[in-house]
């Protein structure tokens, strides 16, 4: 659990989720909304790192409110981040 990994599957139909995981690290956390848009809240636990791979097709990605540079299509992306709270939406 050094090296947490995260990769939402978004479920069509389904308009919010929420889980979380009591690692020997502490609690990793992650909630979801879809509301036009999907928005991902994310707690990575102290001494700890975080993969974030979303979905194929996800467009307009941003991270902390900022929006990440293109990828190209046909690709997932994936960012690695630090222990802390951070917040993702995309569109679909």
């Amino acid at each position: 659990f050094k090296v947490v990994r995260i990769e939402p599957v978004i479920i069509p139909d389904l308009t919010w989720a929420a889980g979380s995981f009591v690692s020997p690290y502490g609690t990793i956390q992650s909630l979801g909304r879809k509301d036009g848009r999907i928005t991902m809240r994310l707690v990575v636990p102290p001494n700890s790192t975080g993969r974030v791979i979303l979905p194929l097709g996800a467009k307009d990605i941003q991270w902390q409110k900022k929006s990440l540079p293109a990828f190209v299509a046909g690709a997932q992306a994936e960012v690695t981040v630090e222990s802390g709270s951070h917040e993702f939406s995309w569109g679909e």
